[in-house]
């Protein structure tokens, strides 16, 4: 019984190690289709596409002009603009409407 279970089982697990896929012509397991030749073609276009500039990482000179002390000030208003403010509780105190119990 266990050597059938491992027959089984080896049967079955090498049907998995590799699928080979139909390429034009002959069976290669191991040549890319031409999906898989071209895949990302289509993101990395996009992000070339909306780069302004292309050379800026190149630019490895300092800003000049902005004063450190006011660059702190924006971020910290930037960073503050995301937090949510915590709300008081509210307490509600009917009085005098209706008698209670219905």
């Amino acid at each position: 019984m266990n050597k059938l279970l491992l027959i089984a089982v080896v049967l079955l697990t090498t049907g998995c190690a590799g699928t080979p896929w139909y390429t034009g012509g002959s069976w290669d397991p191991w040549k890319p289709t031409e999906l898989e030749k071209r895949f990302g073609d289509a993101y990395y276009a996009s992000i070339k596409n909306q780069t302004l500039n292309p050379d800026a990482s190149k630019n490895l000179s300092p800003v000049f002009g902005m004063d450190g002390k006011w660059v702190e000030e924006i971020l910290k208003t930037y960073l503050k603009s995301y937090q949510k403010e915590q709300s008081k509780p509210t307490y509600i105190f009917n009085v005098g409407e209706g008698s209670g119990l219905r």
